[in-house]
């Protein structure tokens, strides 16, 4: 029988131009050097202020594995769709990954507190909870998916950014399609605010926008000037700061768990540099990003906040009544969290 991840040898084949130990396999693939390699892929454009942060990852795990290991870099969906990379992560074909936590919460269901729409309150709130117990009790979550989270990103506040404008209240809303990610949390989250929600792959939002197919998607400032998302005519940004969902590293298992102890500390606390390093970044270049799409004619507009906010009463209770009591106190926990608790 094979074992996991890696081809016995009586899988080679006659005439096999070169062995499976030199070019190695999902799970196992390394260098006759030692060196291993890592592939990490995303959906997000080279320039994008998260991906500038991978190449910052991939130049940290280089030096302090101390070239025992190789980082490849597969932006803008090379390796496929958020669940693509997934599911190729826990394969052993793809070695790391950065995707949202919200289609990641399509396998791991208490992930989805981390989309329920104003669970955080600002920045400083987010990162204390996803630093904290929260953040490490959804860690062990996620390993149980055969996936290590090795950091939580900044992904910024969502926003509804429509073809027809200015979206003031929820009934701005009514009658316009609006794309969202692939998770049932954030569609019918969308759908509260008074939309109708579609999910999409992010590669197909530019083209959906120009045709027509969709009126409007959500998402914050900095990934709309990435894609260019206001060069289809969708100028109107409303600040509806519904969710904030994080983005996470994911890093498969299967060969993670195959890395020497010193290899491991190293990627883990390249990720935990990265982590800080991204934050920062993304504070900096959301604030760039809002300035270059008022200059390029995107419209901003502040919103009826409590008009918003009031269409959800009772929408964290059916979530609890959905997944259980470990979600509801995970929500609880939350929820109390103090921005100046000691506890980081």
């Amino acid at each position: 029988m094979m074992t996991r991840g890696c081809w016995p040898a009586t899988a080679m084949l006659a005439g096999l131009a070169t062995s499976v130990a030199s070019v190695g396999l999902p799970g196992c693939r390394k260098e006759e050097s030692g060196r291993r390699v890592m592939k990490i892929g995303h959906v997000l454009p080279g320039d994008h202020p998260t991906a500038q942060a991978i190449v910052f990852f991939k130049q940290r795990v280089e030096a302090l594995s101390g070239g025992k290991v190789e980082v490849r870099l597969f932006p803008n969906s090379q390796l496929g769709s958020a669940n693509e990379l997934i599911a190729g992560c826990q394969d052993g074909n793809v070695e790391a990954a950065v995707v949202s936590a919200a289609p990641l919460a399509q396998h791991v269901p208490e992930l989805n507190v981390l989309v329920m729409p104003f669970v955080f309150r600002d920045n400083e709130h987010q990162y204390a909870v996803l630093d904290g117990p929260v953040g490490q009790t959804l860690r062990k979550r996620i390993n149980g998916i055969d996936l290590v989270a090795a950091a939580y990103f900044d992904a910024g506040s969502r926003n509804i950014m429509t073809k027809t404008g200015p979206i003031r209240t929820p009934a701005d809303l009514a009658g316009l399609i609006i794309r969202v990610m692939d998770s049932n949390a954030l569609r019918e989250a969308v759908e509260r605010l008074g939309a109708a929600a579609i999910p999409m792959s992010q590669g197909e939002v530019y083209g959906a926008l120009q045709t027509g197919v969709i009126d409007g998607w959500e998402n914050n400032a900095s990934t709309c000037l990435t894609f260019s998302m206001h060069e289809t005519g969708c100028r109107h940004f409303a600040w509806t700061r519904h969710v904030a969902i994080p983005d996470v590293l994911l890093i498969s298992e299967r060969w993670y768990d195959r890395l020497p102890d010193p290899v491991k500390r190293a990627v883990d606390q390249a990720a935990t540099e990265t982590r800080d390093h991204q934050r920062a970044l993304w504070q900096e270049d959301e604030k760039q990003a809002i300035t270059r799409l008022q200059e390029a004619g995107m419209i901003f507009s502040e919103v009826d906040i409590e008009a918003f906010t009031g269409r959800f009463e009772g929408f964290y209770d059916a979530f609890v009544a959905r997944y259980g009591d470990s979600f509801g106190e995970l929500l609880g926990q939350i929820q109390a969290k103090s921005d100046d608790d000691d506890t980081p």
